[in-house]
């Protein structure tokens, strides 16, 4: 038994590697969604505004 914990302590299972794996994708999902939550979205929001300022020039004309 302790010999097996032993082992188990010293390297890192498949499980123990899947779980980091996994973590580091959700933390590199994570860290795009805050790259688009504070550069896409009011790049956005100014492409949009830019569009209907185009439009409504455009329907004055």
């Amino acid at each position: 038994m302790r010999q097996l914990n032993r082992r188990l302590s010293s390297k890192p299972t498949g499980f123990f590697c899947a779980d980091v794996s996994a973590y580091q994708l959700l933390r590199y999902f994570n860290s795009w969604g805050n790259l688009a939550e504070r550069f896409f979205m009011p790049m956005l929001t100014e492409i949009v505004a830019l569009a209907f300022q185009l439009y409504y020039i455009s329907m004055s004309y």
